[in-house]
C-alpha cells in the first residue's frame, strides 16, 4: 500500500486540460498511477464519469474540485477532496466563479483593442470549441483569429505583465475554504509556490496563518511548481503544524508539455493523506 504513486491533481477537457475521462485514465495507468484525483478549475462536469471508469481499471480516485481564490492581489487555489459534487452550495460558488471568468473575458477583449490588435466582439459571443483542445475560450478564441499562435505566446505576448487583466478578483480563500467544508470536502492549499511568488517571506507566513485559521487542513507540497528547497521548507510547515500533506503534477494533458502526468514522482508513503485516501 505504501509504494501506491500518487498524482492528486490533473485537469480534463472539463476546465482547461485536454483529455477526456476515458483518455485520462488510460493515460494514468499507462504510466503507473494508482491513486488520482482531477481537480479541474471551478468545475466537476468529469468527476462521476472518471470515478466510474476508474472503478472498472481497479484504480483508487478521489473526487476533487480546485476553487479559485484571491488574496491580497494573488491566485490562491484551494482543492476539495472528496467534496459532495452535488452540494447546492458548492455548485452555486462554481457557477458565479465561472460567470467572473467571463467577466474577465471581456475585460480582456478590451485590452488587446488598447493594444492595437483587432477583435470581433461579435464573433466571441458566438464562439465555441472543442473543449479536447485545452485552454479556456478566450485563449482558444484569439487563436483561431490569429492574434497569437499558442498558450506561450498568449502569456508572454499578449499579456505580459499584465495578468491581471485575465484573472477577475475571485472571493476571499476563506469563503473557498467554507464553501468545501459545506461540501463535506477537505481543503487543500494547492501549490503554494505559484501563489507566493510576488509576496515576502512575511506575507508568505501571515497567509499561512490566515489559511489555517480558515480551515485549510493541509498543503500540496510535491509540485511541478516547487523546487527540492520549496518542497522541504512546505514538509517542514506541514509536520510542524500537522496538517495532510499532498501532492500532484498539475498535469493538463498536451496543453503544457512541461507538466508531465505524475510528475514530481511521489508514493503514498512520501505524503501524509488523512481521509483524502480512504
Amino acid at each position: 500500500m505504501q509504494n501506491l504513486r500518487v498524482d492528486l491533481h490533473i485537469h480534463t477537457a472539463a476546465s482547461d486540460g485536454t483529455w477526456t475521462p476515458l483518455e485520462l485514465v488510460k493515460q494514468v495507468k499507462s504510466v503507473g498511477i494508482e491513486v488520482f484525483a482531477i481537480s479541474d478549475h471551478d468545475a466537476i462536469d468529469n468527476v462521476e464519469e472518471t470515478e466510474a471508469l476508474a472503478k472498472k481499471e481497479g484504480l483508487h480516485f478521489v473526487p476533487s474540485v480546485e476553487i479559485s481564490s484571491s488574496y491580497q492581489g494573488q491566485l490562491f487555489h484551494i482543492l476539495g477532496y472528496r467534496s459532495d459534487i452535488k452540494n447546492a452550495a458548492l455548485l452555486k460558488f462554481l457557477k458565479e466563479n465561472q460567470n467572473r471568468f467571463d467577466e474577465a473575458n471581456q475585460h480582456a477583449l478590451n485590452f488587446l483593442v488598447e493594444q492595437g490588435h483587432s477583435v470581433d466582439f461579435d464573433a466571441f459571443k458566438k464562439y465555441s470549441y472543442d473543449k479536447r483542445r485545452g485552454g479556456w475560450r478566450l485563449l482558444n478564441f484569439v487563436i483561431d483569429s490569429g492574434i497569437c499562435s499558442n498558450i506561450d505566446e498568449f502569456f508572454s505576448k499578449l499579456f505580459a505583465g499584465h495578468h491581471d487583466r485575465l484573472f477577475p478578483k475571485f472571493p476571499d480563500p476563506e469563503e473557498a475554504i467554507k464553501v468545501i467544508q459545506k461540501a463535506g470536502g477537505i481543503p487543500i492549499f494547492a501549490h503554494p509556490g505559484m501563489s507566493f511568488k510576488n509576496l515576502s517571506p512575511a506575507e508568505q507566513k501571515a497567509a499561512i496563518e490566515r489559511l489555517l485559521e480558515s480551515g485549510v487542513k493541509g498543503m500540496e507540497c510535491y509540485s511541478t511548481y516547487h523546487k527540492p528547497d520549496a518542497i522541504k521548507c512546505y514538509l517542514a510547515i506541514c509536520k510542524e503544524k500537522n496538517l495532510l500533506i499532498t501532492g500532484g503534477s498539475d498535469c493538463h494533458g498536451s496543453l503544457i508539455p512541461a507538466r508531465k502526468l505524475g510528475h514530481p514522482e511521489v508514493y503514498i508513503k512520501d505524503l501524509n493523506l488523512g481521509a483524502v485516501f480512504t
